[in-house]
């Protein structure tokens, strides 16, 4: 009676095992290709989020560049309207900023 019920406990793991795995190999095929396009998308946005870093780097650049002909210009004393306006916007910012 013992050898029936030690057969019946291995004959149920081993289907068990059995069964796990063919659940396992069908599930992996039958999401392979959506799984594929999960990480096509992933990737896709990765790639936007980079050159969306790479342009406003850029434009950080363009402004420091400004900033720093400004500057020359101060040294220079070629002051110009545009560049008097731009100092007076400039200091009502700082002032702003420090209230």
């Amino acid at each position: 009676m013992e050898t029936s019920i030690l057969g019946t406990l291995i004959d149920t793991l081993f289907s068990g095992i059995v069964s796990g795995i063919l659940v396992a190999i069908v599930t992996h095929y039958l999401t392979r290709r959506k799984s594929e396009a999960e990480i096509r998308a992933l990737e896709a946005g990765t790639e936007k989020t980079r050159l969306e870093i790479d342009q406003l780097r850029a434009q950080v650049q363009d402004v420091q560049t400004r900033i720093r002909i400004i500057d020359r210009l101060k040294l220079d004393d070629n002051h110009s309207i545009v560049l008097k306006e731009e100092e007076r916007t400039l200091a009502e910012v700082m002032h702003e900023r420090n209230k």
